[in-house]
């Protein structure tokens, strides 16, 4: 029963976001744009004690509000989301708000990406958000947020709007510097635009680069180069093993490979979202298989998988043959059983069962 409240959720939404792209009137179309991301939104921030990190969050920010700027960037947190805390903790005194900012930077972003689509996508696309990345993101809130941020500005970025993806790619470092992994990826595929090469090869190599470098590396630059001076990540770049390679997580992911078999319609062209994006998801595989060699450290694959929520709905919904329906419901079928496996029978994020501060911490 803990986690029917969510299943009802996502079925609403789903409902909502499946009506949208249908609606001729535009202002009756924002209202349910609004209506459907301010449910999750509402959703995200009016939980109580939901999630592994929550009540770290919560106490992060409580330090932060009562002490001095100074020490408020000098926290185990991005100076710039210290100073958030501490300026916005000047104008709201509840402390809850920082849930809501956090629900608005994971889901906002997935409602502006599919704007661009015209909404095509929408229904699938935040349904299967909310059954892979949303558990996570309800955990870790910083990370999630710079996800869909990251998500945003590759979006952006296939569409030749670099100004919009530095933007967006900026705020999700500044909110998580993890995402500054992507940025080779980001560079590899502006310059094999320019040049014409063969952006899934130059990408495979950098992905195998970038894993060796993590694998065998990684501890001893952030050391010499004093990047991590304050010993934020010390915990995972020094336990880092190779002899801790496991393909258990990785398994849970395995079945995105379906979208090396699904082709795009012999007269329609790839897109360049689904270009990046497809090879992203492939190098989110390796990466996830790489982070397995330290505790935590496979979350970077998160930021290469993220493109599934909008590169699998652009496929299978521009299949024009009874496979269509098929493959659909063995995306569908994945997600949920990714949802069941990791949020229900392994309990992870503790997302389950859902309180709500809103009405007292009851159990809703």
């Amino acid at each position: 029963m803990g986690a029917l409240v969510y299943f009802l959720l996502f079925l609403v939404v789903f409902v909502i976001n499946t009506i949208i792209p249908k609606v001729d009137k535009k202002w009756l179309q924002r209202l349910m744009v609004i209506a459907s991301a301010g449910i999750l939104v509402c959703f995200i921030g009016f939980r109580f004690n939901v999630g592994t990190d929550y009540g770290a969050y919560l106490q992060r920010y409580q330090v932060v509000k009562n002490t001095s700027l100074e020490y408020a960037t000098s926290q185990k947190t991005e100076p710039f989301v210290g100073m958030l805390y501490y300026g916005v903790s000047r104008i709201i005194s509840n402390d809850y708000w920082i849930f809501f900012m956090y629900g608005i930077l994971a889901i906002v972003p997935l409602y502006i990406l599919n704007k661009k689509y015209r909404y095509k996508y929408l229904n699938y696309s935040i349904l299967l958000y909310s059954l892979i990345f949303l558990p996570f993101s309800l955990n870790g809130a910083r990370q999630g947020a710079a996800i869909s941020l990251i998500l945003l500005a590759l979006v952006y970025l296939s569409d030749k709007n670099t100004r919009k993806a530095a933007v967006a790619f900026v705020l999700a470092v500044l909110f998580h510097r993890s995402a500054i992994i992507v940025m080779p990826h980001i560079i590899a595929y502006m310059l094999c635009k320019r040049k014409k090469w063969n952006y899934a090869k130059i990408n495979l190599v950098l992905t195998i680069i970038v894993s060796c470098f993590i694998l065998f590396c990684l501890n001893d630059f952030l050391i010499e180069n004093s990047i991590d001076s304050n010993n934020y990540y010390s915990y995972i770049s020094s336990n880092i093993s190779a002899n801790n390679i496991s393909f258990s997580h990785f398994l849970h992911y395995l079945p995105m490979l379906i979208i090396a078999f699904i082709k795009s319609p012999k007269d329609k062209k790839e897109s360049e979202a689904v270009l990046i994006g497809k090879n992203l998801i492939y190098s989110g595989l390796l990466y996830c298989i790489v982070g397995s060699s330290a505790q935590y450290l496979d979350r970077i694959s998160l930021y290469f998988l993220a493109p599934s929520i909008i590169v699998l709905p652009m496929l299978f919904q521009n299949i024009k043959t009874n496979n269509r329906t098929v493959i659909t419901g063995l995306i569908l079928l994945y997600g949920l059983l990714f949802f069941v496996v990791e949020s229900i029978i392994l309990g992870w994020h503790e997302i389950i069962p859902y309180n709500t501060w809103f009405f007292g911490g009851n159990v809703v």
